[in-house]
């Protein structure tokens, strides 16, 4: 297939984070999109919250949307690692306003998308966003260096598609069918549980409080700090997607999950366990998949690209799925205008883009082992911690602050690695 030469209409299956925030980026950058979405409009409960830190809302702040959730969501910076009597066992920097300007914000993912599609809706005629579309397949025979793929069956043509459709992604199926999402051996099993109703007086709301069977995390959920996420995680078996959708559906086993070991758990955690399941309408539970490391996220000269979870789902005890998402889509958006601009050839501007991407996510890989870590029982945890302590110092900057993780600048990090290509370009 010929290389793509300017992208002038993109194509984005995905009207999730990922995906919108994707739509918003091309369109900074004068490139018109159409996003996709199987749901028949924004659903009403599209998951609950979601954490996002600096380096993502430096980039949301520059797109506008920023000043847009920030009032709606819950601001903190740190997640205290505490024992069931108050005792601080570590402190985990989400995010720290003197150093990177940003506070945490956890905010309803449903919230999110909408103020996205808000965003995108004051972006004229740069962005058009299709409901009830499921994407059913790449056409094999292109026509005019366009890519051809099939919504509901018709064909659709764009001159790049993007897979922004998540971990269980169709479009990654049609260009890699052998990848397959990894089972991490564990689920998350969380419940919502008003404040009121709670005996624990903390100071800081964002607690992971440790006890002999692991960690039971506590994140406010909303801007009044009036509804608690309480959050645990499982061993399990791995299931089909028909056995994972029966156990979430199954109220009473999700809570002898929560219960195993019950009398383990000291008082706090026990008291935390019954509030779980005392609301069992709002119990939910997820298996942590990953995506292994692919090779390439693009196919087809660069016509076809896989971004977020598609592409490099990691460990959700990071907090950094989404975050890292609006780095990818941020990034590529720079890429595909230094295309558009003549700067650089599609294929090296996408290999700018992954080289970058994925020296960044080697970072959370590691900070994903430290975090899982820090979440298992006692003993385990303790004689695991002494085989991290390189890493440990190295992404904690020996203040515990992650400012690589939070403090990056994506535009001026990205365009400088797309100038010196262009520049390398130039002289052989």
């Amino acid at each position: 297939m010929s290389p793509l030469l300017k992208p002038e209409h993109v194509a984005i299956i995905g009207g999730g984070p990922s995906g919108m925030t994707l739509a918003l980026a091309l369109s900074k950058q004068g490139i018109r999109s159409t996003v996709f979405e199987m749901s028949h409009s924004i659903p009403k409960v599209i998951g609950g919250g979601i954490l996002l830190s600096p380096n993502a809302l430096r980039i949301l702040d520059h797109f506008g949307v920023y000043r847009r959730i920030v009032d709606k969501g819950y601001q903190f910076e740190n997640l205290d690692f505490t024992t069931e009597e108050g005792k601080l066992i570590d402190r985990h920097c989400c995010g720290h306003e003197s150093l990177y300007q940003y506070k945490a914000l956890r905010v309803m993912r449903q919230t999110f998308v909408e103020e996205l599609q808000a965003a995108i809706s004051e972006e004229e005629n740069m962005v058009e966003v299709v409901y009830d579309a499921k994407f059913t397949g790449l056409v094999q025979e292109p026509v005019d260096g366009a890519v051809i793929f099939g919504i509901n069956g018709e064909n659709r043509s764009a001159d790049m598609l993007v897979g922004a459709d998540g971990i269980s992604s169709r479009v990654r199926r049609s260009i890699f069918p052998d990848v397959k999402a990894a089972y991490s051996g564990l689920v998350g099993i969380r419940s919502y549980v008003p404040r009121s109703e709670m005996t624990l007086d903390r100071s800081n709301r964002a607690l992971a409080i440790s006890g002999r069977n692991g960690a039971v995390l506590m994140f406010p959920e909303d801007a009044e700090d009036s509804m608690a996420m309480v959050a645990t995680q499982k061993p399990h078996e791995e299931l089909d997607r028909t056995g994972w959708a029966a156990l979430q559906s199954d109220k009473d086993r999700l809570k002898a999950m929560l219960r195993q070991d019950y009398d383990s758990w000291g008082k706090v955690n026990r008291m935390l366990i019954d509030s779980m399941c005392q609301h069992q309408d709002s119990l939910f539970m997820w298996p942590f998949y990953v995506i292994p490391p692919l090779e390439e996220w693009s196919a087809l000269s660069g016509r076809i690209v896989l971004v977020g979870d598609a592409a490099h789902a990691v460990h959700p005890l990071t907090g950094q799925g989404v975050n890292q998402a609006i780095e990818s889509v941020s990034s590529l958006a720079l890429a595909l205008n230094a295309v558009s601009t003549g700067s650089l050839v599609a294929t090296k501007a996408l290999e700018v883009w992954q080289s970058w991407r994925k020296e960044r996510l080697e970072g959370v890989a590691r900070l994903a082992q430290i975090m899982q870590v820090k979440r298992l029982p006692k003993g385990e945890r303790e004689r695991q911690e002494k085989g991290l302590e390189r890493d440990v110092r190295e992404l904690e900057d020996g203040k515990g602050q992650y400012a690589w993780l939070f403090g990056v600048d994506v535009d001026s990090e990205m365009n400088a690695a797309l100038i010196n290509a262009r520049q390398s370009s130039n002289t052989t």
